[in-house]
């Protein structure tokens, strides 16, 4: 019964917010649309993953994020993801050699006040993550691989103001309430793997500092705070997943449109 009030109360509150951000669109129609494709490198600093008991530390490899942004008056469309390219490779002290591949969706629309000092958003955020452990620890000496799909709703406030000959935008959301399952498969022909539902909440802050350099195209540095933990969907359900880590940003956007 808790899951559901939960679940009720977030879908009421995902309500509320689309119905602030319809009412502010109105008076937008009417202005000229911007889109603003950007790809930006993002090295992962102090960055961690931790699955079950074990912790590990990621190298920092500059990470690229396709992103854009639509713009129409007061309101703004914005998306950005992360395509699987490559796996990353760690060690790790339980487990030995490891690589992740991970992917990224998230998606938000947002709305400012008529000064565009401050915003508000709602949002969409999906992770698709797959770790080959070489040494799992479940069936001694036999490769393990985990892959896990999370999505869930999130909810950010927003700053904005002018800096020097650019602006300062400092963003922080919240998605409290993700769900997914994690997949477990072993190297071993007589193992039929596992299926476990999870549960997960990530904190996301970002502040950026944009400089225009022509009328369509703008430089951005930033530093983004990050904090995913999933658990297992389970009476005291332990962690299943945790990562962590600051990642700065530095990328450009080109304008198309007005």
């Amino acid at each position: 019964m808790r899951r559901r009030k939960s679940s009720a109360q977030t879908s009421a509150a995902a309500a509320f917010l689309a119905l602030v951000l319809a009412t502010a669109c109105a008076p937008a129609l009417a202005d000229p649309i911007v889109i603003e494709p950007g790809i930006s490198l993002n090295p992962i600093l102090f960055g961690s993953h931790q699955s079950f008991n074990d912790k590990t530390t990621i190298a920092p490899i500059p990470v690229p994020i396709l992103e854009t942004r639509i713009k129409s008056g007061p309101i703004e469309f914005e998306a950005f993801g992360l395509p699987a390219l490559v796996a990353v490779p760690h060690t790790d002290a339980i487990e030995g050699p490891t690589s992740t591949r991970l992917s990224i969706l998230d998606a938000t629309l947002r709305a400012y006040d008529p000064l565009h000092r401050y915003s508000i958003g709602v949002g969409e955020t999906l992770y698709n993550q797959a770790t080959y452990y070489t040494y799992g620890v479940e069936i001694p000496g036999v490769g393990e691989r985990q892959s896990s799909r999370v999505v869930g709703g999130h909810y950010e406030v927003g700053y904005h103001i002018g800096l020097g000959k650019g602006r300062i935008d400092a963003v922080a959301a919240l998605a409290p309430a993700m769900r997914g399952a994690q997949i477990t498969l072993y190297d071993d022909p007589y193992d039929h793997g596992r299926y476990d539902p999870e549960l997960a909440d990530q904190i996301d802050i970002n502040v950026r500092w944009e400089r225009q350099l022509s009328p369509h195209r703008s430089l951005f540095i930033g530093l983004r705070y990050l904090n995913y933990t999933a658990r297992y969907d389970e009476p005291g359900g332990s962690l299943s997943d945790r990562n962590v880590g600051f990642l700065p940003s530095v990328g450009l956007h080109w304008q198309i449109g007005h």
